[in-house]
Order: C-alpha cells, then structure tokens, then sequence
C-alpha cells in the first residue's frame, strides 16, 4: 500500500509541470492568424489574457495593460479577432498571457521615436 501511495505522489510530482500552461506557444499559435496593424509600434506595450474551455475556443479576453489611446484599441481590436480566427487551440483549458510590443531597455526600431 506505501509504494502505491509513494508512486502516485512520484507520478503526480513528474506530471505536474506539463499540466503548466504555455503562453508563449499559445502566443504563437495566435499570432499565427495576426496582420500585424501599420501602429504596432505606436501601441505601446501590450498585454492580454485570453481563457479557452476544453475544446480549443476562446470564452473570455481581456486586455490587461496597455497604453490608453485609440491605437492600443485598435491593436487590442486586430489582436481579438485574430485569436478568433485562429481557434479552436490545441492547448489546455486555462487562461494564457499574451504580451507584445515589451520594449527591453526603452529601445525600439522605430526610426521616428517621440
């Protein structure tokens, strides 16, 4: 009876990491559906979560920081209805994080900085 206990505990604690969600490779799947908008870099830093049920399809996106002007919205607007378009998802059910436009260090390849 202990060494099924044991192994069970063993097995949980191998699987448990594959069960965390990926949001970078949810990312690229829905990127995958995306015409990045001419304002991409206007938009500034961008992050949404995005729940999906155990088929694939989205049930719930959120914008969750973002710069507050009409290009965000609009790029957080593109940026829905690809992930629309895209599903359903062969990831698990769960809510994943997208982030783009994350500037490191302030830099950007944007000629015509403000």
């Amino acid at each position: 009876m202990k060494r099924i206990i044991a192994s069970v505990i063993a097995l949980s604690a191998l699987t448990a990491p594959a069960l965390s969600l990926d949001d970078a490779g949810f990312q690229a799947a829905a990127l995958k559906c995306w015409n990045t908008p001419v304002s991409f870099d206007d938009a500034g830093k961008f992050e949404m979560a995005v729940e999906i049920d155990q088929k694939g399809h989205p049930i719930d996106i959120t914008a969750k920081s973002y710069v507050q002007n009409g290009v965000s919205r609009g790029f957080g607007e593109t940026l829905k209805r690809s992930i629309m378009r895209c599903a359903p998802y062969k990831f698990p059910a769960g809510i994943y994080t997208m982030t783009l436009n994350a500037k490191k260090g302030g830099k950007s390849l944007n000629p015509f900085k403000d």
